[in-house]
């Protein structure tokens, strides 16, 4: 695995990989921005900050963050059942407050935690304050473990399309309906890495800057070149 460079300053990513395009289907972007617009505007509920973290997100950036993270589930849920992979399917229940949405499948017995961002990252981030030594999730009473951890890239970047503020369905609808979308998944992250990335210290504390971003919260990092390929997780699933 490799470190972040470091150079006056600032963090810079060294092991990227290309964004490669999918398209995405309609269907899962229209049940995906039903859950996302109820979730920001209607009887749902997300946090309108991360662990740790002091940037206080706006409803249009809570349905922004809402929409790809679930948009990357149900397309992660749909490739591993192209793969004949058998899944928990993803959870479209809307939560009150205080009840948590962890973003995770099950297939064939393996927990997968998925993880969204826009077309052009190359970084995946887990926030500190949610995991111990032993990359155990905290924030589910400490009893979560992931087996996986698989990231999801989508093009073009769902916060800039929604960032004028304007709250009207129908509007938002016809945002999404004008362009196509599309997806890559660049890598898996398994349990075992994770623990060897909290052991390592890969990470990036509050207040670094990682080239024109300033971090608002301390995050174990990997890159995304040095994920293994998704084909490994599928094979690794299926028993091959």
């Amino acid at each position: 695995m490799s470190k972040l460079e470091f150079e006056n300053g600032v963090y810079k990513i060294n092991k990227k990989i290309p964004f490669s395009e999918n398209i995405i289907k309609k269907e899962l972007i229209d049940t995906a921005f039903e859950f996302a617009y109820n979730m920001a505007y209607g009887e749902g509920f997300h946090r309108d900050h991360r662990s740790g973290g002091s940037l206080i997100r706006t409803p249009e950036g809570i349905f922004a963050n809402t929409f790809q993270g679930k948009l990357a589930e149900l397309i992660l849920d749909d490739e591993l059942k192209k793969n004949d992979i058998e899944t928990s399917g993803v959870d479209l229940g809307v939560f009150e407050k205080g009840v948590w949405d962890h973003g995770d499948i099950v297939a064939n017995g393996k927990n997968i935690n998925v993880k969204s961002m826009a077309f052009f990252s190359n970084l995946f981030l887990l926030e500190c304050k949610d995991w111990d030594e032993n990359g155990i999730y905290l924030p589910d009473g400490g009893s979560s473990i992931y087996d996986y951890f698989v990231c999801v890239r989508i093009k073009p970047n769902i916060k800039d399309l929604f960032k004028n503020g304007d709250s009207d369905r129908e509007k938002m609808s016809k945002i999404l309906n004008a362009q196509d979308l599309y997806f890559d998944i660049p890598g898996v992250l398994s349990h075992a890495t994770l623990k060897e990335i909290i052991k390592r210290e890969y990470i990036l504390k509050k207040g670094d800057k990682l080239n024109q971003t300033t971090m608002d919260a301390d995050n174990y990092y990997i890159q995304s070149g040095n994920l293994k390929n998704i084909n490994l997780m599928y094979k690794q699933l299926k028993g091959v």
